[in-house]
């Protein structure tokens, strides 16, 4: 909070009008204000030895009745609650009980002990002394900064919103008396007497009583916590904390057994918390300070067995796709994510050595729920965000450990009719700029962009929008602190566009293209993380047009200031290569869509290498039937400095209706050997396999393997594609490009 110190005026409470006994009884604004500290006046008593002179006394300053410190009660505020302890609410006007009182505090304001100050105003010159509640305010303002200053120097949180702070001192933890309580005297109408008075308040301060008194303060616990036991969840509530000098930044409510802990912001009073395996638990509430914490405990209740919601209807039938990345990190980030009616999430990961993994989910309130997992060494994991985190959320993830892991997010759904799926590997690091190449707001097709800002400060971002015509105006947001925001950009750029886009941001962030469609007769989704910059070149493994059943596009995006000359590659299997002329012509600020049909015969399944003389985006969304599954995929291109002799992917699925695939593209002049490892868990049992097997990859081709056949049915499995020439059987060192299309029916 912030501290305000203002006059309660000088007239008693005579202050309105004509500042006579025959004026209204009223107290000054803005010192009635809640917001506000409202200062009075006092007389000072100085001793007149020794030298220099001490505090001797004060009594209420008044001159008679229409002078003294401003003091009464509001007829437009109500009393605060942190207004309250002896004296306040006096029996002299019980009819007044429950309106804002005035003043707070009150210090010298009388003209006769007051301020000595050399003037040369309206043409007098000398020392004069001035008084009045005007002064008195700067004294309290000069002991709030002298305050804050040493409060910095010893570790302690700033003063803030002094008033609340300064009703508890007076009413608790008095080791220090920390204030003159003014007893003698008045402002002309009301009498001071002891405690707080209409006339000085709770007093002035002795300063180094009251410094002493404000680092003694404890953080205090929240107020009666309970929670009550449901399905895979409990809910758990509290009542905030009395009054404390220290303002309340969040509340973290923590599960016993199992750890789990929900964080959320300083004005909550509840939260839900998921994910709990059935049992007896007990919480713990602790209200966070600047400075330390305090707790307050639950009663125990028992949590039953989750249960997931039921699906009506046809399966959510589909496709997606997602680009491995050369190794693990100890950080991965989505900003994408909801647990809306039709939508199941997942959590995939792969882990090489063993270790636990914290999962920070960030709702759109910027509320945080963290969940610990404990991974087995060398496998790979699923975990089910819906129950994590409940029904109805709109969600972003941070996953951390200690060891470097690769994790992915599918998702499938029913949104809106539209059913499929998407999927993305979760990007290692944040970053201030994302440019994504693909996007459409045409009939049929609803995109959104999801910006996640896992930070503690806000960012300040803005959405370029790059038609086929050039580029709209930019758009800014706001992303507050440990949030996540979703556009609908077909609201924010307009319908009927091809749209790419580029987001800036002043701080890191996260950002994620989700996008539903009608096409063609068929229906889905993809999404893809954003490029962390433009690129003259660009690689993609995956691509197949078959008339009827596959339909395969590229776009481009050219941020740049002028005229793009792209050239491709089309690299298909066994070696051949296709390069199609002319090059195409990108304008500048524009994005442009090549149907990839135009340029392959019918059935040509092909990756592709782009170059360009100016730094581009480049995407490859794709749309098909297979085998009775309709829906699309999307990836994001490359560069070539982006590629390595590893690619890891952690998602995969043999089950059921599920089909998997890993395309990889060789775009070198030589023909090597890649080992595929594959982290297979199977589901039904819970246990673990590795299954190594060699691959012959020729020379600037593209390479198809079919995952079912490779592990079998009914596998959850994740993938490691390596040409190091360290492993028995491969290399040599050879940078590829690993895609895994999956198609099914969830």
């Amino acid at each position: 909070g912030q501290t305000w110190f203002a006059a309660s005026g000088d007239n008693g409470v005579y202050d309105c009008r004509t500042h006579s006994v025959t004026d209204p009884r009223t107290v000054d604004y803005p010192a009635s204000d809640p917001a506000m500290t409202g200062v009075g006046g006092t007389a000072l008593t100085t001793t007149s030895t020794p030298t220099p002179q001490t505090y001797a006394g004060e009594t209420g300053w008044t001159g008679g009745a229409t002078i003294g410190g401003g003091g009464g009660f509001s007829n437009y505020f109500q009393q605060p609650g942190w207004q309250a302890g002896p004296g306040v609410s006096e029996p002299l006007f019980p009819n007044q009980r429950g309106t804002r009182q005035v003043p707070d505090v009150s210090s010298d304001a009388d003209p006769n002990t007051g301020f000595d100050t050399y003037t040369t105003y309206g043409g007098v010159t000398g020392w004069y002394s001035f008084g009045g509640t005007s002064a008195a305010a700067p004294l309290w303002a000069g002991f709030a900064a002298l305050y804050n200053n040493w409060a910095i120097l010893h570790g302690k949180p700033n003063l803030g919103f002094a008033a609340p702070v300064l009703y508890q001192i007076a009413a608790h933890w008095q080791t220090y008396p920390p204030f003159h309580d003014v007893v003698a005297g008045g402002n002309g109408y009301f009498p001071a007497g002891p405690g707080w008075d209409f006339a000085t308040g709770l007093g002035s301060y002795d300063a180094y009583s009251l410094v002493r008194e404000l680092a003694a303060i404890p953080y205090l616990p929240p107020g009666p916590a309970f929670a009550s036991g449901g399905p895979g969840y409990a809910a758990v509530s509290w009542s905030p904390p009395p009054i404390s000098s220290y303002p309340v930044v969040n509340y973290t409510v923590t599960a016993s057994p199992g750890g789990q802990v929900a964080t959320v912001g300083s004005t909550a009073s509840s939260v839900n918390v998921y994910g709990l395996d059935p049992g007896t638990y007990a919480f713990t509430v602790a209200a966070a300070y600047a400075g330390g914490t305090a707790s307050t405990p639950t009663n125990q209740t028992t949590v039953g067995q989750f249960v997931p919601a039921l699906r009506q209807g046809t399966p959510w039938d589909g496709g997606s796709d997602a680009v491995g990345i050369p190794a693990g990190a100890v950080d991965a980030y989505f900003a994408e994510g909801t647990t809306r009616p039709g939508f199941d999430e997942y959590l995939t990961i792969q882990t090489g050595a063993g270790q636990a993994v914290n999962i920070d989910y960030i709702f759109a309130d910027a509320s945080v729920l963290t969940k610990s997992y404990n991974l087995p060494p060398s496998s790979r994991s699923t975990v089910f965000v819906n129950r994590d985190v409940g029904p109805g959320q709109d969600v972003s993830v941070h996953i951390h450990g200690s060891a470097p892991f690769v994790a992915e997010r599918p998702m499938y759904f029913n949104f809106q009719g539209r059913t499929g799926g998407h999927d993305v590997v979760g990007a290692t690091a944040p970053g201030t700029r994302f440019l994504f190449a693909e996007g459409t707001t045409q009939p049929g097709f609803q995109e959104y962009l999801t910006l996640f800002n896992p930070g503690d400060v806000v960012s300040h971002s803005t959405v370029r929008y790059f038609t086929q015509s050039g580029p709209l105006a930019p758009v800014p947001h706001t992303l507050q602190p440990h949030s996540r925001t979703t556009i609908d950009v077909n609201a924010e750029a307009g319908p009927g566009l091809d749209v790419a886009l580029q987001v800036d941001a002043d701080a890191p962030i996260l950002a994620e293209r989700p996008m539903y469609f009608t096409f063609n007769g068929w229906t889905g989704g993809h999404d893809v993380a954003g490029a962390a910059a433009p690129s003259q070149t660009a690689n993609l493994a995956e691509g197949l047009v078959r008339a009827g059943s596959f339909i395969e596009y590229l776009t481009i995006l050219n941020p740049n200031a002028g005229v793009a000359t792209v050239h491709l590659s089309f690299l298909l299997p066994g070696g051949t290569v296709v390069n199609p002329k002319p090059d195409l012509l990108v304008p500048a600020g524009s994005r442009a869509t090549v149907p990839v049909a135009s340029m392959l015969p019918d059935g040509t399944s092909s990756s592709v290498h782009v170059s360009s003389d100016l730094p581009v985006v480049v995407e490859r969304p794709m749309y098909f039937n297979f085998q009775g599954i309709n829906g699309g995929h999307d990836a994001m291109g490359l560069p070539d400095a982006a590629l390595g002799p590893v690619a890891i992917l952690a998602e995969g699925f043999t089950g059921g209706s599920f089909h998997e695939f890993l395309t990889i593209l060789n775009n070198s002049g030589v023909t090597t050997v890649a080992t595929v490892t594959y982290y297979v868990t199977d589901p039904t049992n819970n246990t673990t396999s590795v299954i190594k097997r060699p691959y012959s990859l020729v020379m600037y081709s593209r390479t198809t393997i079919d995952v079912n056949q490779e592990v079998g049915p009914n596998k959850s499995v994740s993938v490691r594609v390596d040409t190091n020439p360290d492993l028995p059987g491969t290399g040599p060192a050879t940078p590829i490009e690993v895609e895994r299309p999956l198609y099914f029916a969830y």
